[in-house]
């Protein structure tokens, strides 16, 4: 369980940092997800990495600039949405290996089940990067519902 968690770890702090990639100013190469980025104290570069990429969105003129991502052009709102529903689901990941609380923020979930609902490679899930959609089981947060949505067992 420990190596699941540093590996969920590690690819958190990638795509947290991959938007940069994007973004002309901030570098054009993606992060390499065979390094070890987070070192011993992988809290701060998790933090100090969101940090940078929340600085990269909020810059003037951000979300309405069109960049290229290394699936083709893409929004820099489209980014954003794409942001929060990884971290959002990979922090449910994260949770369930570590035991905590699966009661995220209901507003996020919506956002992220609206965003991942109205994608078109969802729809028969053909190339997706998720199984098909698990039952969640009476009680289960809004969370749980989500990951269940997207494949995972709940």
């Amino acid at each position: 369980m420990a190596t699941r968690r540093i590996e969920l770890g590690h690819h958190a702090r990638c795509i947290s940092r991959r938007p940069l990639t994007s973004v002309d100013t901030l570098g054009s190469t993606p992060p390499d997800r065979g390094v070890d980025h987070l070192g011993n104290d992988p809290l701060t570069v998790f933090r100090d990495s969101v940090h940078a990429v929340s600085a990269a969105f909020e810059a003037d003129g951000f979300l309405d600039r069109v960049m290229t991502a290394p699936f083709g052009e893409v929004l820099g709102s489209q980014l954003v949405d794409m942001r929060r529903n990884e971290l959002t689901v990979h922090g449910w990941d994260l949770a369930k290996a570590t035991g905590q609380s699966t009661d995220f923020d209901p507003e996020v979930i919506a956002a992220c089940l609206a965003s991942y609902t109205a994608s078109p490679w969802l729809q028969d899930r053909a190339g997706a990067p998720f199984d098909a959609e698990q039952p969640a089981p009476p009680g289960a947060s809004d969370a749980d519902h989500l990951a269940a949505f997207l494949g995972r067992k709940v």
